[in-house]
């Protein structure tokens, strides 16, 4: 039987998606990451994690581009709604409103 995927469950899942992807190519462990941009009360903005541990743009572009394929999303997309001033759970949220983890919104993956 399938399961529908609420807004809360796929709030998780673009957390997930976005720490996986900054953890893999940058010097912030995936750990960490959510302590500071995703648990905290109150998050740095995105520039505080771009100036800390990403090395350059390219790296933020791949990042970028791994979280489009992983979402279902033009890459072109995401780097539009990625804004430096803002903090990540604003840049999830616009994610998912544009239509990330369209394949299975409606229903739960079996396994």
């Amino acid at each position: 039987m399938n399961e529908r995927y609420g807004w809360i469950e796929l709030r998780k899942k673009i957390f997930a998606v976005i720490a996986e992807e900054f953890a893999l190519r940058s010097s912030i462990g995936e750990k960490i990451f959510h302590e500071i941009y995703i648990d905290r009360e109150q998050v740095p903005a995105l520039k505080h994690l771009l100036s800390q541990y990403i090395p350059d743009e390219q790296t933020l572009v791949e990042i970028l581009g791994a979280i489009a394929e992983r979402t279902g999303l033009e890459e072109s997309k995401v780097r539009s709604l990625f804004d430096r001033d803002e903090i990540l759970p604003q840049f999830a949220e616009r994610l998912l409103r544009a239509g990330a983890f369209k394949e299975i919104r409606g229903k739960r993956e079996n396994g």
